[in-house]
């Protein structure tokens, strides 16, 4: 029930984006664009060989915070999508981010990190 809600909830942001994309003079929808920027992360922070987990963050310019707290972690920010390979699970975060867990991990304990009161986030297996 939660991802048919979730689901519709995404499809209903999507129509909403696509209608305030169209101008005047284009009535095409720009679907695409607005899907692979909105999925696409612009800075990571991998830790995955310390922690089993990388964060991705979708929103934002300088990443100023996101990289001290980066550093503090001895993690490696970067300026592109975390690393595919192991990957285990996501946690869809509000706000955006993303944290993913590698196979260092198990899934239960993935699911607890991401669904605790401190992260509160939607936990997926991939």
């Amino acid at each position: 029930m939660r991802s048919i809600l979730a689901a519709s909830a995404v499809t209903a942001a999507m129509l909403v984006a696509v209608a305030c994309a169209r101008t005047n003079d284009d009535r095409r929808p720009a679907e695409a664009t607005i899907t692979a920027a909105a999925l696409t992360p612009k800075a990571s922070c991998d830790t995955v060989s310390t922690m089993a987990t990388c964060s991705e963050y979708r929103a934002g310019t300088t990443f100023g915070l996101e990289r001290s707290i980066c550093d503090s972690h001895k993690g490696k920010f970067a300026t592109t999508a975390c690393p595919t390979s192991g990957r285990l699970a996501r946690c869809e975060m509000p706000g955006g981010e993303v944290k993913r867990y590698y196979r260092q991990l198990n899934v239960a304990d993935a699911k607890t990190d991401c669904e605790s009161e401190l992260v509160r986030g939607t936990f997926v297996e991939e």
